[in-house]
Parts: structure tokens; C-alpha cells; sequence
């Protein structure tokens, strides 16, 4: 009888960190940034006390993101790589991608390109055979954002044009993917069209309710 109540003390604290990190997600896109943080902050915690390694990985993985947008490259690179080093150990390689995928616009917003472009190849290659469409989708983004970072204008153009017919049916990508393609065309001197762009997607993330992109658009027409 107490292996059954504490089993199921471990399942109630798993589920409630699995909710808080659902929660958390939510506020990000909000751009509810120092409440993600709590919540996120909490699920790891109750995650490290029940002992669930992937649960682990995946919440320092959100807080690396999350670090991001607070203006934090160096700790959310610090804890990216914590998540990736996980995921490898528990061979979740699609999530690794992923996670390796998030740590290149950490690389790049301290013009570490190297290390960004090594990152993007490790991605690319543990998703080549996925069948998992998020995934593959955010491997693509993370490799436009390395190819504008080195100069590969062209290059990131196509590929984001293309990704953003890929990404039908998944908003967050797609409006990701326009406000990539827009920064690119606004360096390869296309600026009018690049802030009209900025412009819709900032209308079209507000009215889907992705503040959080909707703000960095905003950010962008300054």
C-alpha cells in the first residue's frame, strides 16, 4: 500500500510539472516572459524531485529559450546545452535536434557563427530520417538563420519561402518563418518590402494571439 501511494505521488507530481510546463509555454508565447520563468521554474523542480531525466531536459531546454528572449544569450546557451547533452544520453534524438536547432539563434546573438553552423549540421543530421514534421521544421528555420548570419542571403530566401509553405497549419512557424524572411530581405536591401512584411506579420501574430512575435515585429520596425 505505501509502494502504491507513492507511486502515485510520483505520477501526481509528474503530471502537475507536465501541466506547469504546458502553462508555461502558453505564457511565453503571451510574452508573459517572468511568468513562464515561474512557471517553468516550478515544473523543474517537481520534475528533479520524482527523478524524470526527459521531463528534466526538456524544461532546461525551455528555460534556455526563455533566457533568449530575456535578453540572456550566454545563459540560455549554458542551459540549451545541458538540455541537448540530455537528450543525446537518453537518445531523443529528435528532441536533441531540436534542442540544437534552439541554440543557434543563442550562438548567433553573440556573432558566434562557428559554433552556429557546427550546431545546425548536428541537427540536420539527427533529423534526416524523422518523420516528426515539427522538428524538421525548426531544424530548417535554425539552418535559414545560419545561412543569413554568414552572408548566404540567397540561400536563407529560398529556403524560408519555402518553409513557410511547409509550415501550413502550424502558425507559430509560419510567422516565425515571415519575420526570418523579412529580416533577410531587409539585409539584402529590400527594406520596403521587408517592414511591410514585419508589419502583417505583427498584425496576423496579434490576432492569432502569439504576442511574444508579435512584439519582436514591432521590435524590428524601430
Amino acid at each position: 500500500d505505501q509502494a502504491l501511494a507513492l507511486r502515485r505521488s510520483l505520477e501526481d507530481r509528474s503530471a502537475v510539472a507536465r501541466t506547469l510546463t504546458s502553462i508555461g509555454m502558453v505564457l511565453a508565447v503571451q510574452a508573459r516572459l517572468p511568468e513562464a520563468r515561474k512557471s517553468y521554474e516550478e515544473a523543474l523542480a517537481l520534475q528533479e524531485g520524482v527523478g524524470d531525466k526527459l521531463g528534466i531536459a526538456r524544461v532546461r531546454n525551455l528555460l534556455g529559450v526563455l533566457a533568449l528572449h530575456e535578453g540572456r544569450p550566454a545563459e540560455a546557451q549554458t542551459s540549451i546545452r545541458q538540455a541537448a547533452t540530455q537528450l543525446h544520453e537518453l537518445k531523443a534524438l529528435d528532441e536533441e535536434a531540436a534542442a540544437l536547432a534552439g541554440l543557434v539563434p543563442a550562438l548567433l546573438a553573440e556573432r558566434k557563427n562557428q559554433e552556429a553552423e557546427r550546431a545546425i549540421q548536428d541537427a540536420t543530421r539527427l533529423v534526416k530520417d524523422s518523420r516528426n514534421r515539427q522538428w524538421r521544421l525548426e531544424v530548417d528555420l535554425a539552418l535559414a538563420r545560419v545561412e543569413a548570419a554568414t552572408g548566404k542571403l540567397d540561400a536563407a530566401s529560398t529556403r524560408l519561402r519555402k518553409l513557410q509553405g511547409d509550415a501550413k497549419g502550424f502558425v507559430g512557424f509560419e510567422l516565425d518563418a515571415g519575420l526570418a524572411l523579412a529580416e533577410v530581405e531587409i539585409a539584402s536591401g529590400q527594406v520596403a518590402q521587408g517592414r511591410a512584411r514585419l508589419a502583417t506579420i505583427e498584425q496576423q501574430a496579434k490576432a492569432n494571439g502569439f504576442l511574444l512575435t508579435a512584439s519582436q515585429a514591432a521590435a524590428a520596425q524601430r
